[in-house]
């Protein structure tokens, strides 16, 4: 089955295969939430350069209606802003050809699932970040 027969099955605004701003985590205090050290629900996945932060919250929290929220980081260390543009672009296409999965496993309960992207090395390649960062993404679908 193809990712554009997926997504159709998946709902109207999964069938235009795109990465709407519903699905962007932005709200300050949830990625906060995320970073506090004192929160234990926090949790994370490492995939070579790839490190994932979630943890689930109450579905009215976000905002919006979607199950899955994502956000993208990528430090200074790995370069000028182009070149970290560059790694959030490939992050964010490489979640959007493979959210389906993830999203319609997570939309069986009634939170929402919240996740930052974060690079720790820049020095890959980008078959390499998107490579692990679907490693990730199958490790947190795992879990």
């Amino acid at each position: 089955m193809s990712a554009l027969t997926s997504d159709l099955s998946a709902g109207s605004e999964a069938a235009r295969s795109t990465f709407p701003r519903t699905r962007r985590l932005k709200r300050r205090l949830l990625i906060q939430s995320l970073f506090d050290r004192t929160r234990k629900q926090t949790q994370s996945v490492n995939q070579g350069p790839i490190k994932l932060l979630y943890r689930r919250v109450p579905a009215n929290a976000t905002g919006t209606g979607s199950p899955v929220q994502i956000g993208f980081a990528v430090g200074k260390s790995s370069g000028g802003a182009v070149r970290r543009n560059r790694i959030k672009r490939v992050l964010r296409e490489e979640y959007r050809q493979n959210r389906v999965d993830l999203e319609r496993r997570v939309s069986a309960s009634d939170s929402c699932l919240i996740i930052m992207v974060m690079l720790r090395n820049a020095r890959a390649t980008s078959e390499d970040l998107a490579l692990n960062l679907r490693k990730a993404l199958i490790s947190l679908q795992n879990t």
